[in-house]
């Protein structure tokens, strides 16, 4: 059940047009076909069929949520944190009522009926108690009432917690192509949070979902489109497509049609992505028939430090740091002990010249742009102290890149190292499990993961925003 609603939750990035958004009708209709196609007890009769529908109605973005972009990052930002807070809970034995009770404390900040500071000092203090007596396993052999007071204090306080430098940059991002400024809705995140926990909750017990519950699950799943410079579903228009499959309004169009529909708007993903002088392979994806990647040949240089940090780095790297973060009115540094600090781009021209400021042999200054900021503005800046000892140099000439999945607009970069460079890179990401490593392909920054394990086959990849940001690496 899980698999089957991940198969056909597909989240379009859709046009609008005067008369019917052909393209919303036809994710409407794919993705209801499928539901009556997967092994689903829910939707089987015309009552049920109402239910899903009403599901869908009744959960679907409005014209306000739709056209704000600060409402929009918001609540995937929510939705993102609540993705970590519910595998981190999953492995106890009172998640369900636990979770159930962690929604209850998010849903009166998404409701605004928190009355500041009361309320927090009462839950930080409940929170606090609770710790002080064990730990979180340990609410396993408290009466229920206890664990649901615990978690519902600390919904409420994640529900208020303020976004951290990464969940901030992944925000930035429903920026692209946008003139409109970002303001974080805390208590849009809280609602983010609640939905998808219950979203969670739902998919865990799949054998008890109903018509209706299937309908909030893929309303709600159009929320998390992450690129907003892209039109959004018109959801009249996904609505009718699914009555009309169903029976209930006119079939404006087949499913044979809305099948090519979807099909040509993947394709156009890819139109016009030939780059001239660049020699490329299309490699058709076998699982997924409306996903294609593209294989070309490159000329790289791939370098990745580990990033120094305050266990081992001398005091003369962290005065520099320090003293770095504190030209600017916005930063961090708040990475696990990383030397490294993220902001908004627009202070870019505020941060001081790295280079005056002299390190110790074994360390140097990186900095740059998330891959976003290339072609976009706006975006995050992230700079910091890399360690140049133990680094992991290699050449790569050979590129796959496709979209990850038809429910999702990322897309990822795939490489290789070979032979002794794979030994190699499995000692460097063996060597650093745990730490941040920065990455830079012909001498730009990419990105800054975290290692959390071993990487052995030499196997890499570059996850992306859009087309654009693959064309710049591709084509330097």
């Amino acid at each position: 059940m899980k698999k089957f609603l991940l198969l056909f939750i597909i989240q379009c990035a859709l046009t609008c047009s005067a008369q019917i958004d052909s393209l919303s009708y036809a994710a409407g209709e794919i993705t209801t076909v499928g539901l009556l196609a997967g092994e689903n007890k829910a939707v089987h009769d015309m009552p049920t069929f109402r239910e899903y529908v009403r599901g869908l109605r009744e959960n679907m973005l409005n014209e306000q949520e739709l056209n704000s972009t600060s409402y929009l990052a918001s609540y995937s930002v929510g939705a993102m944190r609540a993705y970590f807070l519910n595998n981190s809970l999953a492995h106890k034995a009172d998640c369900a009522s636990g979770i159930s009770c962690l929604i209850d404390g998010l849903r009166q900040v998404a409701d605004r009926k928190v009355n500041l500071p009361q309320d927090s000092i009462e839950a930080w203090n409940v929170v606090s108690r609770y710790v002080e007596r064990n730990n979180l396993d340990s609410l396993s052999i408290w009466p229920p009432m206890d664990q649901c007071g615990f978690y519902r204090a600390f919904g409420l306080l994640k529900g208020l917690q303020a976004l951290t430098p990464d969940e901030y940059a992944a925000a930035l991002a429903w920026r692209i192509g946008n003139g409109d400024s970002l303001v974080i809705e805390q208590p849009v995140v809280a609602l983010g949070m609640a939905d998808a926990l219950k979203g969670f909750l739902l998919l865990a017990d799949a054998g008890s979902v109903t018509a209706y519950d299937l309908g909030w699950i893929i309303a709600k799943s159009y929320m998390l489109n992450p690129v907003n410079r892209l039109p959004y579903i018109t959801p009249a228009d996904f609505i009718s497509g699914a009555e009309g499959v169903l029976g209930l309004g006119k079939q404006l169009l087949s499913h044979d049609e809305c099948e090519a529909i979807i099909k040509r708007h993947q394709d156009s993903q890819w139109s016009d992505f030939d780059i001239d002088g660049v020699e490329v392979e299309e490699v058709e994806d076998i699982e997924d028939p409306y996903i294609s990647e593209r294989r070309y040949d490159v000329d790289w240089n791939v370098e990745v430090y580990p990033l120094a940090d305050y266990r081992d780095a001398p005091a003369s790297v962290k005065s520099c740091f320090g003293k770095a973060i504190g030209e600017l009115p916005e930063s961090s540094s708040d990475y696990g002990g990383a030397l490294m600090a993220v902001t908004d781009v627009d202070y870019v021209a505020e941060v001081m010249n790295l280079s005056d400021m002299q390190l110790p042999d074994g360390y140097a200054w990186f900095s740059g742009m998330e891959l976003s900021a290339y072609t976009q503005d706006k975006m995050a800046y992230r700079f910091g102290i890399v360690k140049t000892d133990g680094r992991f140099e290699s050449k790569i000439r050979e590129v796959t890149m496709g979209q990850l999945s038809r429910d999702t607009p990322y897309y990822q970069a795939q490489f290789r190292f070979e032979g002794v460079k794979a030994d190699e890179w499995a000692y460097f990401t063996r060597s650093n499990i745990g730490r941040f490593v920065v990455m830079k392909v012909n001498g730009v920054f990419v990105m800054s993961p975290k290692v959390n394990s071993e990487i052995t086959g030499g196997g890499c990849a570059i996850t992306l925003l859009d087309r654009p940001l693959m064309e710049y690496l591709i084509s330097n």
